[in-house]
């Protein structure tokens, strides 16, 4: 039997990849640059970023302060939130639109409205009552949001409404989460050493991926279509989802025994998906069979971690760093590479 299962039995097709030409790169080479761009948002370590998914803006969570930042003009979007709200970050993220953010200190998130003229409001706030919040994701207009908890619990937000809705997703920590663009189809990882696919109306389970130890990261595609999921050891498999089969597209190939992600992204054609991890590394890797074809390293102040990634362009990918560095990369793969896009289930 695999070491992975689905919820329900289901048959593992090979799905047609059709690779039409790799003239300008083969596996073998990995494309590298230096950064084009490097701005520093804060003096000092933070722990929580976040980059809009076009890479205008930029939220940082600084000990006491957490700022909106424009990387265009390097400008703050609107003044700082201070006080309280601001003290304990550790999650924050910034919806598809730019018309709403969220920050949390894993006991309570708030969400914010962006207005014009550099103004916000908070819509509202939500407590974890006695759990932990662990990770946390939005939809792409901001009316969903997924909340992972300690106990093995999620809850989903409806934050037009402000109904919150729990259901028992797993038996240990829900250690990493992330939603499709349209806040229908939520993918969760545990301790418990699965990944779970579900529907965020009902809670009903789709598909789960057992793997070999706990799963730490988790990512999903806009359309919902395409999945990630990580482990703290070995299973690192991209996952087709949807439609009659839930198959194992492929693996990243790497020599790394231990190979740690703090955030990821797919491109918009989800050709390719872009990490980032704990020590400074920056990797660009193929869907299609888990070829890394990019890395980069972000600038050094002290013992930094890249928190953010994000495609910034087609022709660009920027980061936010531990230290507070925002950098911008050049990136020439995605338009110099052919190859057919993926062929998904309807």
């Amino acid at each position: 039997m695999s070491r992975y299962s689905s919820y329900s039995f289901k048959a593992f097709i090979a799905m047609p990849l059709f690779l039409l030409s790799l003239s300008a790169c083969s596996p073998s080479q990995v494309q590298t640059s230096q950064a084009t761009e490097t701005y520093r948002y804060a003096q000092t370590t933070i722990k929580a970023a976040a980059i809009s998914s076009d890479g205008l803006l930029s939220l940082i969570a600084e000990p006491k302060q957490i700022c909106l930042w424009n990387n265009k003009s390097k400008q703050q979007q609107m003044p700082c939130i201070t006080g309280k709200d601001a003290e304990h970050i550790e999650l924050v993220g910034i919806s598809t639109s730019q018309q709403y953010f969220y920050t949390s200190n894993q006991m309570v998130v708030r969400l914010y409205q962006l207005q014009a003229n550099k103004k916000m409001i908070l819509v509202n706030e939500w407590y974890a009552d006695n759990n932990i919040i662990n990770d946390i994701a939005i939809s792409a207009n901001g009316d969903t949001l997924l909340l992972g908890y300690r106990n093995g619990q999620a809850s989903i937000i409806n934050t037009k409404t402000a109904e919150k809705s729990v259901f028992q997703q797993h038996r240990l920590d829900i250690n990493a989460v992330a939603l499709s663009a349209d806040g229908q189809l939520a993918f969760t990882g545990s301790s418990d050493k699965t990944a779970t696919v579900w529907k965020t109306g009902d809670g009903e389970k789709t598909a789960v991926y057992q793997h070999r130890t706990r799963v730490n990261h988790v990512d999903i595609s806009d359309d919902g279509r395409l999945a990630f999921a990580i482990d703290s050891i070995n299973d690192r498999a991209f996952w087709q989802i949807g439609g009659k089969n839930e198959t194992e597209l492929s693996e990243l190939q790497t020599s790394l025994k231990f190979l740690e992600i703090n955030h990821s992204a797919f491109s918009a054609d989800k050709r390719h998906f872009l990490t980032g991890s704990p020590k400074q590394k920056i990797m660009l890797w193929r869907v299609s069979d888990g070829e890394l074809v990019g890395q980069w390293q972000s600038a050094k102040v002290g013992r930094s971690s890249v928190l953010q990634v994000a495609f910034a362009s087609p022709n660009n990918i920027a980061i936010i760093t531990s230290d507070g560095n925002y950098q911008v990369f050049p990136l020439t793969l995605l338009n110099s590479v052919s190859y057919t896009h993926l062929t998904l289930p309807t």
